[in-house]
């Protein structure tokens, strides 16, 4: 044991003369692995991580199909006459559930100036139910919710629970206060139930009830829906159930249906496709991280090599001196194991990093998304 410990203090004092080739080695290391644990992390939290509903293969996204003349809008969102028809019409669904997101300016009490803007979801009742997710405090929003006579009422998610209210479970009752922008009208929503730690749905930290607007046009698609099949029920037929819908749409209301379609889609799909650019092209730059790792590795296998040639002089005098050959070979590997080891915690730093940013990155272009959701048919 005495004999390791020496071997590795030798290799240590043998690297702080050359600080230089420590430095570029492990930051070799560093980045190759730093950015492989950040892509491959993306490619495990949207491809293989399980999604935290119930049945999430029994979830879908619907949206509607934009006929050629709108390209930009593929897959569009929808208007609440739609929604509302295809709620009535059809029979696939066990249940289906719209959102609609903003962001408002919440005001956290004392002076007017003291707000922060949130993102929050008006969404339509049962919004958990049909996820398959029980709150952690209170209640799902009901359809009694959407009344124009109705108490204004509020979902906190489990983040913004702890922050502003110290998770204190007697948060139930209390207020939550947002002003419209433009103004400074305050309008006070009853908190009425705690999301699950964990529980994501896009980006949003409040939801409310979703009260979409008698004189809203069939064009105003802004509204994301969701729903759950029915047992053995498939896409398929569940697809082709709304082609049947929208052909009848499309006669119906020629102005804002005619050339339009729907579609539905496993959520993860879905939310797959929010990542944006990054998340459809997640494979390909995986691989190319890969191929970055591979050829970092083969520097620093020729960096080292190349160390080894210029000590061999210094080795065969060792050698010559009585030195075992054992020993010299635990000296080089232990300096491999140093440099290894230094840029396994600069990757392990960057990997954190990276995984942040990716995140932080994400969530804008969601939010940007949600914000500004196509609207086509407008």
């Amino acid at each position: 044991m005495d004999a390791l410990l020496q071997d590795m203090r030798y290799a240590v004092r043998r690297l702080r003369i050359n600080p230089g080739l420590v430095a570029i080695v492990a930051l070799s290391l560093g980045f190759g692995i730093g950015g492989v644990t950040t892509m491959f992390s993306v490619v495990y939290a949207v491809d293989f991580r399980p999604l935290p509903y119930r049945d999430p293969n029994r979830l879908v996204a619907i949206r509607e199909v934009a006929p050629p003349q709108f390209p930009r809008c593929r897959d569009c969102y929808v208007s609440a006459a739609t929604f509302a028809d295809w709620q009535e019409q059809s029979t696939t669904f066990a249940a289906m559930v719209a959102q609609r997101t903003y962001v408002r300016r919440w005001w956290r009490g004392g002076e007017v100036d003291e707000t922060e803007h949130l993102t929050t979801a008006d969404v339509s009742p049962n919004l958990l139910s049909t996820l398959g997710v029980r709150p952690l405090l209170g209640r799902d929003l009901v359809v009694s919710d959407q009344r124009s006579d109705a108490e204004p009422v509020v979902l906190l998610s489990h983040d913004l629970w702890q922050r502003h209210f110290g998770a204190d479970p007697r948060v139930l009752g209390r207020q939550l206060t947002f002003i419209a922008f433009g103004t400074e009208q305050r309008q006070s929503y009853t908190i009425v139930g705690v999301m699950p730690a964990g529980f994501r749905f896009f980006v949003a930290s409040a939801w409310m009830p979703l009260r979409a607007g008698a004189t809203e046009s069939r064009s105003e698609r802004s509204l994301q829906v969701f729903a759950r099949l029915k047992s053995a029920v498939t896409i398929l037929e569940a697809n082709t159930e709304l082609a049947t819908i929208s052909r009848r749409l499309s006669a119906e209301y020629p102005e804002t249906h005619r050339g339009w379609g729907a579609r539905a889609v496993e959520l993860r799909e879905a939310l797959t496709q929010d990542f944006g650019p990054v998340g459809a092209a997640r494979f390909v730059l995986a691989a190319l991280v890969a191929c970055v790792l591979a050829i970092a590795m083969t520097n620093v296998a020729g960096v080292l090599l190349v160390r080894a040639e210029e000590r061999r002089a210094e080795s065969a005098i060792q050698i010559a001196l009585g030195a075992p050959r054992a020993r010299l070979g635990r000296s080089f590997l232990f300096e491999s194991l140093v440099v290894a080891l230094i840029g396994g915690v600069v990757g392990l730093l960057l990997a954190i990093f990276g995984v942040r940013l990716t995140a932080v990155g994400l969530g804008l272009v969601r939010l940007r998304s949600s914000v500004a959701p196509p609207s086509a048919g407008r």
